[in-house]
């Protein structure tokens, strides 16, 4: 999904074009018949993380049947904008025909020498009898029941249902030691990593310099074109809409993201502060209300930037704030992506100002049923200990970063008109907020009663009782969401059964 923003080649990550020709392949040769599975580093990569090895050099495919030039499988990539070629091995990389060429175009590099591209290798595999199988680049014959019946991995999170990203792979992979050199910021590091056997393949890497500025020239004519012709359209068949249509019409102080503090370097906030700067939303009729910041926080959800969003599995399964970056219709935007931007930003602030923010209740129960944030729930959920006020340092601290938090029954929490992606969310077909109908997060106050138990704000409503035992709680433990750690309750295990009953595990969408 990342290589869908137009990036600086300084904020595009090696793996995800690598992902983006492990989905592409695999999918080809499975349509094809070739029964694909995930080898070497891919394997690697998806058994230790369910995910790409950051700073692996390719991709790696097995597959069985024979490959020759212009077959149907290199053809099919041709025409999705892949280049197949053939030397020792079959390989894939990006031409410059490919859709995102613009956005992963780097003219500061030279023709591409071997290895100094995303690749991916396509091992033969072969069953020699019924009791063993040969592969490319394994250095010794694989047991069959090693190779099948074959097992699943996941990678990036997402089911084979959706985009095959859940791939069947070689239950063994035989491995070896290299050395990967690279540099993070200005330190150079080298490291030495287990990975899976197989030869240095020597290949020229066609990929020429002239056709790809060719294309690029083509394709930003091709753009600005249909542009043109799209708001000429636009302003002679309606344009009232672009002036008064008789109604009131604003923008709101959208924010600059890279004028604003956050408190990491995560990949989001790099590609977020190098991307231009949105323009802001347009906002009508009982929407221009929201211009009109004064005492925003006594408008509690009405004040609230109005977002629709899907909550359907798979399509939203391990939504992440990543996917807001790029601009989709209000159809394609999942709600828990929104909740994922909520969860992260509010827990960083409430880090920072020392109020040793938890997970709790549905955000935990989605980190440990899948380490991700559930699909269908309403909301994003943190406890904290201290105590919040109006106009506090939390409040202030999120509004500078657009976000509204406001008190209703306890502090709460939504994306505001001013945010930097106000123009990728907004859903100007909705009415003004009324109250639960937009992705916000929950606070709930954490108290330490004496040394033995602690009080959770809303913990009552849903056991019955609002004390847990101090050893439950403390020392915190952590969870992952979508790959990034969160501290939360000592015993999650404790905490959910109580919360949620004993199948907890199971999930249930809440009754409407």
């Amino acid at each position: 999904m990342a290589l869908l923003i137009r990036q600086s080649p300084d904020t595009i990550c090696y793996a995800s074009v690598l992902h983006l020709l492990l989905v592409e392949v695999y999918e080809e040769l499975q349509a094809l018949g070739k029964s694909p599975i995930i080898a070497f580093g891919s394997l690697l990569g998806a058994v230790r993380g369910e995910s790409m090895i950051p700073f692996t050099e390719d991709a790696g495919i097995a597959y069985i049947g024979d490959l020759h030039a212009n077959d149907d499988l290199q053809e099919a990539l041709w025409r999705k904008g892949y280049h197949v070629f053939f030397m020792d091995i079959w390989r894939v990389c990006l031409v410059p025909t490919h859709l995102l060429a613009a956005n992963l175009y780097d003219p500061s590099r030279p023709i591409t020498p071997n290895y100094a591209v995303p690749y991916l290798d396509l091992y033969e595999m072969k069953q020699r009898n019924d009791s063993d199988w040969e592969m490319e680049g394994a250095d010794h014959i694989l047991p069959d029941n090693s190779v099948q019946p074959p097992s699943e991995v996941a990678i990036n999170g997402l089911p084979s249902t959706q985009c095959t990203t859940r791939i069947v792979f070689c239950s063994r992979s035989p491995q070896l030691s290299i050395e990967v050199k690279g540099h993070a910021g200005a330190e150079k590091y080298t490291r030495r990593i287990r990975v899976s056997s197989k030869q240095r393949w020597r290949a020229a890497y066609h990929c020429t310099h002239s056709t790809l500025l060719l294309m690029l020239g083509l394709l930003l004519v091709g753009l600005v074109t249909c542009d043109l012709v799209m708001e000429t359209h636009i302003l002679s068949t309606n344009p009232t809409s672009f002036l008064m249509s008789g109604k009131a019409v604003c923008t709101p102080e959208v924010l600059n993201a890279s004028s604003i503090q956050y408190h990491s370097d995560n990949r989001y906030y790099s590609t977020l502060k190098d991307m231009d700067t949105l323009a802001p939303p347009v906002f009508n009729g009982k929407h221009a209300m929201l211009c009109d910041d004064t005492r925003h926080a006594q408008r509690q959800y009405s004040y609230c930037l109005p977002i629709s969003g899907r909550k359907d599995t798979p399509y939203c399964t391990a939504a992440d704030r990543m996917d807001l970056l790029i601009r989709q219709s209000p159809d394609t935007i999942c709600h828990a992506s929104v909740l994922h931007l909520l969860l992260v930003e509010v827990y960083e602030e409430l880090q920072a100002l020392g109020k040793s923010p938890i997970i709790a209740f549905g955000s935990l129960l989605g980190a440990v049923r899948g380490e991700s944030m559930i699909p269908f729930t309403e909301d994003a959920d943190i406890a904290y200990s201290g105590k919040l006020r109006s106009n506090g340092e939390l409040q202030r601290a999120l509004w500078r970063k657009g976000y509204h938090m406001f008190f209703m029954d306890i502090w709460r929490v939504c994306v505001a008109p001013t945010h930097p992606l106000a123009s990728n969310l907004y859903d100007a077909s909705l009415p003004l907020t009324a109250n639960y109908e937009v992705p916000y997060l929950d606070l709930y106050e954490m108290k330490q009663r004496n040394d033995s138990e602690w009080e959770i704000q809303e913990f009552e409503s849903v056991n019955g009782r609002n004390k847990l035992p101090d050893d439950k709680v403390t020392p915190f433990s952590q969870v992952t969401i979508n790959g990034q750690p969160f501290d939360t309750v000592h015993d999650p295990k404790y905490f959910l059964e109580e919360a949620y009953g004993a199948d907890y595990m199971a999930p249930k969408a809440r009754e409407q």
